[in-house]
C-alpha cells in the first residue's frame, strides 16, 4: 500500500513540458532538459543545501533576456537556488573557462 501511495504522489506530481516545477521529498524535478546553446556560460548555484536543483525548461529565454554586456547577473529561482549568467565580455575573452553546470555553495 505504501508503494502505491508513493507512486500516486509521484504520478500526480508529473511536470508537463518542463515549465512547471514541483518539489518531491526536498528534490526539485524537471521532466526535460532544455536545448542548451549556452553551455559553460551559465551555472545553477545551490546555496547551503544538498538538494538537487532543477533546470528550467525556458533556460535559453532566461539567459537571453538577462545576459548583460559587462556584468555577471544572478537570477533567483528559489530561496537557495540561483542562475549565474556570465557577461558577454567575459565569455568572449580568449582565456574564458566554461562553468560547471551545477554547483553547491556553502555560505
Amino acid at each position: 500500500m505504501k508503494n502505491v501511495l508513493i507512486f500516486m504522489v509521484l504520478l500526480n506530481s508529473t511536470i508537463v513540458m518542463g515549465t512547471h516545477i514541483n518539489t518531491i521529498f526536498g528534490y526539485y524535478c524537471a521532466v526535460s532538459q532544455p536545448n542548451d546553446n549556452h553551455d559553460g556560460t551559465w551555472q545553477i548555484q545551490v546555496l547551503n543545501s544538498r538538494n538537487h536543483p532543477y533546470i528550467p525548461g525556458d533556460i535559453d529565454t532566461i539567459i537571453n533576456d538577462n545576459r548583460k554586456n559587462t556584468e555577471t547577473v544572478y537570477i533567483w529561482l528559489d530561496a537557495n537556488i540561483r542562475i549565474k549568467i556570465l557577461s558577454l565580455q567575459e565569455i568572449s575573452n580568449p582565456n574564458f573557462i566554461p562553468l560547471e553546470k551545477i554547483v553547491h555553495i556553502e555560505e
